[in-house]
């Protein structure tokens, strides 16, 4: 179906008093929203979706951690395709081109609404006109827009992650660890080495050999 934003519809018709697993893809996203508001653009072939999820540990920014790396291996499971992640919340091409990203909205303490965006197979002419990258695939199912997402949610339902794991599989992903980075936020810059993630999710980075900082939320640019 069209619609403005699957999070935006699963928002709409969920029962916030009781848990109910629900999937909304779309054929056409025209509103979808990415990071800090930001309008996330939508070309043909891509998949947008978004699915309920009960959180298994306290922290939200650490689910979208969890969903960051379970993309990833989905991808490489099924496709045989190697992606990559970026804190706090894109998926990243071999060529360092972010191909898409996870925005988690949570209706209360138990039910979390997860929307998922990437690009997959762009046109020529998307190519010439875009700074992102896309995930290149073969052989698709004609009704892959409907198929993978409900893939995908299976895969993330039967493999959750424990907040031990999460730390330490998405250092195995990040495609900056031990790198120089910078981090924008709405107040300050901050610069160092990114050598891992906080017991929130932060970002860490280290400053110099006897400091560290956290930063919890903001952009993240390779230096």
């Amino acid at each position: 179906m069209e619609c403005h934003s699957t999070q935006d519809y699963i928002k709409k018709i969920i029962d916030s008093d009781k848990f109910s697993e629900i999937i909304v893809s779309a054929s056409d996203q025209v509103s979808g929203v990415g990071r800090s508001g930001n309008e996330w653009h939508y070309y043909k072939n891509a998949i947008a979706f978004s699915f309920t999820l009960k959180p298994l540990i306290e922290e939200p920014t650490l689910t979208s951690m969890e969903m960051g790396i379970l993309l990833v291996k989905f991808f490489q499971t099924k496709f045989n395709h190697t992606l990559y992640l970026k804190w706090p919340n894109d998926l990243l091409t071999k060529d360092v081109e972010k191909c898409g990203g996870i925005l988690i909205h949570a209706i209360n303490t138990s039910i979390l609404v997860v929307g998922i965006g990437i690009n997959i197979n762009l046109t020529e002419d998307e190519i010439k006109t875009t700074k992102f990258g896309f995930v290149e695939l073969f052989n698709l199912d004609p009704n892959y827009k409907e198929t993978l997402p409900v893939e995908i949610y299976n895969f993330v339902l039967n493999n959750r992650l424990s907040k031990s794991d999460i730390k330490k599989q998405w250092n195995d992903y990040c495609i900056h660890l031990d790198r120089t980075v910078k981090i924008v936020d709405r107040n300050s810059t901050h610069i160092g080495k990114f050598v891992g993630l906080g017991d929130r999710g932060e970002a860490t980075l280290e400053i110099n050999k006897n400091e560290t900082e956290k930063i919890l939320n903001g952009s993240l640019f390779l230096v």
